[in-house]
C-alpha cells in the first residue's frame, strides 16, 4: 500500500511531465499508459482548446529527453556540459552525450508544434514555461554536441575546428541567456525572493532580513566560492554571469594546452580557475541582490 511519497528538493521545479507521471503511478498505477498520460497532461496543462494539438509535442519530448536515460545524472537531461561538472572528464562521458545527438531534431519538432499554438495559449504561464524549457534544452543539446567536438579538436590539435566550435558555443550561450531572460520563471532573483517570502511567513522568529540572507545563501550554493555546484540549474543570471565565464575559462585552458602541444586535461587543471570564476561571481553585483 502507498503510505506516502515526496519529491526531493533538488528536483522541485524540474521535470513537471515526469513528476506528474511518477506521482500518478505511485498513487494508482492501474490502467496507466504513456499515451493516456500525455493526453490527460495536455488537457490539464493547456486546456481543451489546444490539448489535442499539443499532445504530439509531448510525444516528441517522450521520444527524446523524457525517454531512455542515457546518463546517470538525469531523468530529463544530464547536466549540460557548460555548467562545468564534467568538462575535465569528457573521455568518460562523451559517448553518453553523443548518444543524445538525435534529441535536437525532436526538440525542434516539439517547438514547431508548440509555436503554432502560441495564440491560443496567450496568457497561459504553464505553456510559456514549457516553451522556454524546450527551447532552453534545444540550445543545451547543441552546446553539448559542440563541446564534445571542441574537445576532439583539442586532442587532434585542429586549431581551425577548435576555434569554430568555441565561437559556436559562445554564440549559443548568449542565445541561452536571451531565452531565459524572456521568462521571469527562470530568474535566480525570483527564486530567492520566493524563498525569502516563504521563510518570512514561517513565523515571527525569522526577520525579513534574516530570511533573505538565508534564501540567498541557499540559492547561491548553485555557484559556491569553492568552485563546486550542489544543485545546478539554468537560470538567467547563472548562465550569463557564471556558466558562460566558466565555459570561456575552460576553453581558454584547452587553447593554451593545445598551443603548448599538450593533448590531455585533468580536474587539477581546471579547479583553480573554476574557483576564481565562482569567487568573481559571488562578489559581483549579479550576486548582490540585497
Amino acid at each position: 500500500d502507498c503510505v506516502g511519497t515526496a519529491i526531493t528538493p533538488e528536483m522541485i521545479g524540474c521535470n513537471p511531465l515526469y513528476w506528474d507521471l511518477l506521482l500518478k503511478a505511485t498513487w494508482n498505477p492501474l490502467g496507466l499508459s504513456i499515451d493516456g498520460h500525455l493526453r490527460d497532461y495536455a488537457l490539464r496543462r493547456y486546456g481543451a482548446k489546444s490539448a489535442a494539438r499539443l499532445v504530439p509535442a509531448l510525444r516528441k519530448l517522450y521520444e527524446s529527453v523524457y525517454g531512455k536515460v542515457t546518463y546517470v545524472y538525469g531523468v530529463y537531461t544530464p547536466t549540460p556540459l557548460y555548467r562545468g561538472s564534467n568538462l575535465a572528464d569528457l573521455e568518460h562521458v562523451r559517448d553518453s552525450y553523443l548518444a543524445r545527438s538525435g534529441y535536437a531534431p525532436k526538440l525542434r519538432q516539439a517547438l514547431d508544434i508548440m509555436l503554432v499554438e502560441s495564440g491560443r495559449q496567450a496568457g497561459n504561464k504553464l505553456y510559456d514555461n514549457d516553451l522556454t524549457d524546450v527551447c532552453r534544452q534545444y540550445v543545451a543539446e547543441h552546446i553539448n554536441y559542440y563541446t564534445i567536438a571542441l574537445y576532439e579538436a583539442f586532442k587532434a590539435g585542429d586549431r581551425k575546428k577548435f576555434e569554430a566550435c568555441a565561437g559556436y558555443i559562445d554564440t549559443c550561450l548568449d542565445a541561452q541567456a536571451l531565452i531565459l531572460s524572456s521568462n521571469s520563471y527562470y530568474y535566480l532573483e525570483k527564486l530567492i525572493r520566493q524563498d525569502m517570502d516563504f521563510m518570512s511567513a514561517s513565523g515571527p522568529a525569522v526577520s525579513a532580513e534574516t530570511a533573505y540572507i538565508a534564501a540567498a545563501k541557499n540559492r547561491r550554493r548553485l555557484a559556491s566560492p569553492d568552485g563546486g555546484e550542489y544543485c545546478t540549474q539554468d537560470r538567467f543570471e547563472l548562465v550569463k554571469d557564471y556558466y558562460k565565464p566558466k565555459m570561456r575559462a575552460y576553453i581558454d585552458i584547452l587553447r593554451k594546452k593545445m598551443e603548448a602541444g599538450e593533448r590531455s586535461i585533468m580536474e587539477a587543471d581546471v579547479m583553480p580557475i573554476y574557483r576564481q570564476v565562482a569567487k568573481t561571481y559571488w562578489e559581483s553585483d549579479a550576486c548582490n541582490l540585497t
